[in-house]
């Protein structure tokens, strides 16, 4: 029998006799919301899990600017993927591996943005929801319901 720093852990969890949860951390295994490598095939990939990648490729700045976040990763989205890995000194494969997945979240998903006052009218509809992103997906926040003229109608914890 093959034994891993994993099956240490755990026995050495047990004789503790505290409750420790651990997950085996798989080289394959996408951070969520990815749920597969993104690259390159025919047909392409599309779904939601590339339009998230897309977004936050093109918030990097070794991402050329005319990266167009469509749902569909294309040859544009796997140059951009080569451009982020160089950049941050990763293998530049133009997949979407989980390493490269995992940085792009660690650098990018906090994106700072804060509302700019813009009515739900404005573009056309009746309500908008502002919620907060935190690199830490796991921190709770107060999202905000807005009416079409920008009056706060509820607060709910995401």
């Amino acid at each position: 029998m093959f034994v891993t720093l994993h099956h240490i852990l755990v026995i050495l969890a047990a004789f503790a006799c505290t409750t420790v949860v651990f997950a085996a951390k798989d080289d394959a295994t996408m951070p969520l919301p990815f749920y597969r490598e993104l690259y390159v095939t025919s047909p392409y990939m599309s779904g939601d899990d590339v339009s998230i990648a897309q977004t936050l490729l093109a918030r990097d700045d070794a991402v050329d600017s005319s990266l167009v976040c469509d749902g569909v990763f294309g040859n544009d989205s796997k140059e951009a993927t080569t451009a982020f890995q160089t950049a941050n000194k990763l293998p530049s494969t133009g997949i979407l591996d989980s390493v490269s997945a995992q940085m792009l979240l660690d650098l990018h998903s906090a994106d700072g943005f804060t509302d700019s006052g813009f009515t739900a009218a404005s573009m056309g509809y009746l309500y908008k929801v502002h919620v907060p992103v935190h690199t830490n997906r796991s921190v709770e926040t107060y999202a905000t319901l807005f009416d079409q003229d920008n009056n706060a109608l509820l607060k709910f914890k995401t």
